[in-house]
């Protein structure tokens, strides 16, 4: 059974088709990357998954259930931080908590096993200001996951990163995703990415919606160095090739 069916959702602006109809499950505890294109609905997808705009027309179903609006079951997780500045790392973490009214003691301990988790227990007491880019997105993850959405959406959270640390987040994501069977959608602009993390990815194409789907057929965690990925890069570089040439 899927977690999460979209039916022929569609969303326009100013008379522009941003997404056509478009179809896409999601099945329970799998992680899915989203492909393509600058312009061809994928942030789009996800802000209408997430409830932060009205589609013009299709079905969004949770659990067989139609969602409208956003909800604590669907969580979006942008490029940028958006931590609040003026509280630290384990109140920004916590901060979906409190307004939830999960008692204090429940709280802190939930706060403090998601920030031993994702590396930042020594940062608890830190304003976002003094951390680096890698670490804000860490506390941005952990907060996102503090309210044990059914759903995790990601919008390219690491595209601002260096390598270095964008391939420690991905290694955290799995790792997350390991620990907690969480549901996840990531839109990605990176073939390498997309190759190393997805179950399966689908590429979006602009004013046709999804043209294909990719099962990477390799078990996680997978290497980047691992030579069987180059297949998967060649054969994803050629799926989204010939979907931008229509």
């Amino acid at each position: 059974m899927s977690l999460l069916v979209c039916r022929s959702l569609h969303k326009s602006f100013a008379g522009q088709t941003i997404l056509p109809p478009t179809d896409l499950c999601l099945a329970p505890g799998s992680l899915t990357v989203l492909i393509g294109e600058s312009g061809c609905g994928k942030t789009t997808l996800l802000r209408l998954l997430a409830g932060l705009l009205p589609p013009d027309g299709g079905d969004i179903l949770l659990d067989g259930r139609p969602c409208a609006g956003p909800g604590p079951e669907r969580l979006l997780l942008f490029q940028e931080d958006t931590l609040f500045p003026w509280l630290s790392v384990a109140e920004n973490v916590g901060f979906g908590l409190r307004a939830a009214g999960l008692p204090a003691a429940e709280r802190r301990e939930r706060v403090a096993r998601l920030l031993d988790a994702v590396g930042l227990a020594e940062k608890a007491k830190a304003l976002p200001s003094a951390l680096s880019g890698g670490m804000r997105q860490r506390a941005a993850l952990a907060r996102a996951l503090a309210l044990r959405p059914r759903l995790l959406l990601l919008d390219e959270p690491f595209a601002a990163l260096d390598a270095l640390t964008r391939g420690r987040m991905q290694r955290l994501l799995l790792d997350l995703r390991a620990q907690s069977g969480q549901t996840m959608l990531l839109v990605s602009h990176d073939v390498d990415e997309a190759c190393r993390l997805a179950d399966t990815v689908h590429v979006l194409a602009a004013g046709r919606g999804i043209t294909a789907s990719y099962v990477p057929p390799l078990p996680q965690p997978r290497a980047p160095e691992d030579p069987r990925l180059a297949a998967a890069r060649t054969t994803l570089r050629r799926m989204l090739a010939d979907s931008v040439r229509g």
